[in-house]
């Protein structure tokens, strides 16, 4: 991993589930633990060693999060963020995150919010709506 770009996926998309394979061979992931998506992390987190040892912000590295099913993917993505931030800024990690992918949030909740601030600098943010996350797992084109 190059050490001037240390970017953080944030998965909001329901049914993202195995696809996430795709991912962790690039950066940790964070991924709402949703009926779809639990299946995939119990099988990722079962392939791989984990342990009370295992580095959670290396790249392959898998965290879930619990969401509440009656709000919205875009509420669960905000809700997760400063949690995020807490594990990968400068002050946690070194380097801190200069990037967050976010997979699942729809386009219109993207639009105009292309940075995070943090304690540290901005934080580039990636927008990856739902309706193209399906074919954007692999990287961004």
């Amino acid at each position: 991993m190059d050490n001037a770009l240390y970017v953080v996926a944030i998965v909001v998309d329901p049914e993202f589930g195995g696809r996430v394979d795709d991912l962790l061979g690039r950066m940790p992931v964070w991924m709402a633990d949703t009926e779809a998506n639990h299946g995939a992390a119990v099988r990722v987190q079962t392939a791989r060693v984990q342990s009370d040892t295992v580095d959670h912000t290396a790249i392959g590295a898998l965290t879930t999060f619990a969401i509440d099913t009656d709000s919205t993917p875009e509420s669960w993505c905000l809700g997760i963020l400063d949690t995020v931030a807490g594990h990968h800024d400068r002050y946690s990690h070194s380097p801190g995150y200069s990037a967050v992918e976010v997979y699942g949030a729809v386009a219109r909740f993207a639009e105009g919010a292309r940075r995070i601030p943090t304690h540290q600098r901005d934080v580039v943010v990636r927008w990856i709506p739902r309706e193209h996350s399906r074919w954007t797992a692999r990287g961004i084109a």
